[in-house]
């Protein structure tokens, strides 16, 4: 199969059984090669296209080096949450190795019945689509965002993981960032409300400084 242009291989996987194909709809193998085009770098979705924005998409938004650019200008300035973005990125990187690790471990015939977006290269989730973007500009906005710095790490944390269950759980949702972001939104309040009870009782019957 491996030596097979496209076209043939289009024409093997959707001919009919009984003629010696696959019989699968057109529309099963368009799908399963832009997703094998997206998982494996194949074509213009190689790392470095994705990594640069070489690629369709709002200027600055594809390009994960100008998000990082972007992020660190922030962090100097004193705007961007830096706490966020590294709970964000870790998360979400980790919980995709988990389900990348499961995917090819564990499961049938070696994982070989998983859906295969699970399997996808944990690393390409955070340089693919606009998971950059929102992880500096939008997860860190000062004022939907919580104040303490633990409630930053738990807020940050929450939405990289979010957001790759339902990049990889719901595949109604392909991206997931956006509604991820919404999600830490409305629970931003309550993981601040503790961070707060805590640190007034860690210091209760002493002077309290200055929370930062």
């Amino acid at each position: 199969l491996g030596d097979l242009s496209i076209n043939q291989m289009q024409s093997f996987v959707t001919s009919p059984i009984d003629g010696g194909g696959l019989g699968l709809m057109p529309n099963n193998f368009d799908a399963a090669h832009s997703f094998a085009k997206t998982s494996y770098g194949l074509d213009n979705f190689s790392d470095g296209n994705l990594f640069f924005g070489n690629m369709m998409g709002s200027l600055g938004e594809t390009s994960t080096i100008a998000c990082i650019l972007g992020g660190l200008f922030l962090i100097y300035t004193g705007v961007g949450a830096w706490r966020t973005m590294v709970a964000f990125g870790i998360t979400a990187f980790l919980t995709a190795f988990i389900f990348q690790f499961f995917s090819t471990h564990f499961g049938v015939d070696g994982g070989a019945w998983n859906p295969a977006r699970y399997a996808m290269p944990a690393y390409r989730h955070l340089i693919m689509g606009g998971l950059a973007f929102g992880l500096v500009f939008m997860a860190t906005d000062p004022v939907s965002s919580p104040s303490m710095n633990s409630s930053k790490w738990i807020y940050g944390g929450l939405i990289g993981l979010v957001t790759i269950v339902i990049r990889l759980i719901n595949p109604a949702f392909p991206e997931g960032v956006m509604l991820a972001i919404l999600f830490g939104n409305v629970f931003a309040p309550l993981i601040d409300y503790y961070a707060v009870r805590n640190y007034r009782r860690a210091y209760r019957g002493q002077a309290i400084p200055e929370p930062s």
